[in-house]
């Protein structure tokens, strides 16, 4: 694994009262720019973007400008990076009132080190990056978290069936990495108070990403919970990160009104993409409800198909609130939200 650090002075992007006046992001090989902060937005301030490269190298620069394309907009730093054979990078872009850092990071599977070159800002653009798709990573691939966390998870192999009878299969979204699950570790990233120190549990974990996430972010403790049938993969990701395989148990929401032998209060409570089946809104809500103690409870989800809509109409209508915490997203339409009974 191999990160880059490169680092600016600059009298750019212009900062009025502590707050942006243009938009900063990455440049994209598509021309559009991916945008990490908005004008008005209070600096210093610091966000990441989960970015792949059509080929073993890339360019990672970070642009300033008023329009959605970054060809008008003033590169403040690039950088170029060998991800070698790893699917994807991390770029952390850092913003002080007068400097710019960027950190560049990548991870590939067969864990060797990549190497990083020269940077510039005023040479052209060759590799830019494209967004990643986690929907599209291969098995057994490695995401950064930050500097020093990183989780390991295998995946669903290429060419396995996603659908049957016109919907998404169950076997498969538990077998994916989604976006809502890389924000939510993101969000527990950049809140370690919630996490270091508590008792969490996962519900939908699917290959587990948040609860690892929480894991080695310095929870106490974490369960993490799905259908008998996901455990296996689930197991297997706790073990590929030095965890115990034990923390998996099974959760089926329709019939869990208790779902431990002993009585455990948790602190916090993790669910991601886990709403997207109509059927299954009402027994999620009961499942929430059913947890001892009085946890925070943290639900991120990718609006998509209306369905999403339905789900916070059905919480509404069964006393709780659910609060955007407006947390910065690597994928257009998802959210991070607080879950509040009332």
């Amino acid at each position: 694994m191999s990160s880059l650090v490169v680092f600016a002075l600059t009298s750019f992007p212009p900062v009025e009262k502590d707050r942006l006046l243009l938009d900063v992001g990455i440049a994209l090989e598509d021309g559009l720019l991916l945008p990490l902060f908005k004008r008005g937005d209070a600096v210093p301030a610091s966000r990441c973007a989960v970015l792949a490269a059509s080929s073993g190298a890339v360019e990672v620069a970070v642009v300033a400008g008023a329009r959605s394309t970054h060809a008008d907009g003033r590169q403040l730093l690039v950088a170029r990076h060998d991800i070698g054979n790893a699917s994807h990078c991390v770029a952390k872009v850092r913003l002080r009132r007068s400097a710019v850092w960027l950190t560049v990071s990548s991870v590939d599977r067969k864990r060797s080190v990549a190497t990083a070159t020269d940077y510039n800002a005023d040479r052209p653009l060759t590799a830019l990056p494209r967004p990643f798709r986690f929907d599209r990573a291969p098995a057994d691939d490695a995401y950064w978290l930050n500097d020093v966390v990183v989780v390991r998870i295998d995946t669903l192999r290429v060419g396995q069936p996603s659908t049957r009878d016109g919907d998404v299969c169950p076997e498969f979204t538990a077998s994916r990495l989604w976006p809502a699950a890389y924000d939510l570790a993101r969000f527990l990233e950049a809140h370690l108070d919630l996490v270091r120190g508590a008792r969490v549990l996962e519900l939908g974990a699917g290959t587990g990403f948040v609860g690892i996430s929480a894991a080695k972010l310095g929870a106490a403790r974490v369960v993490l919970t799905d259908l008998p049938e996901n455990l296996p993969r689930l197991r297997h990701n706790l073990r590929l990160n030095g965890l115990d395989p034990d923390a998996a148990i099974p959760l089926d929401w329709t019939s869990s009104t208790v779902f431990l032998e002993e009585e455990v209060e948790f602190d916090l409570v993790l669910a991601a993409d886990c709403v997207f089946w109509p059927s299954l809104f009402d027994p999620l809500l009961a499942t929430f409800a059913a947890i001892a103690g009085g946890p925070t409870v943290l639900l991120a989800v990718t609006h998509r198909l209306d369905r999403t809509k339905r789900f916070f109409d059905s919480l509404a209508a069964k006393g709780w609130t659910a609060t955007d915490l407006d947390h910065p997203a690597t994928s257009a339409n998802t959210r991070v939200y607080a879950m509040t009974h009332f």
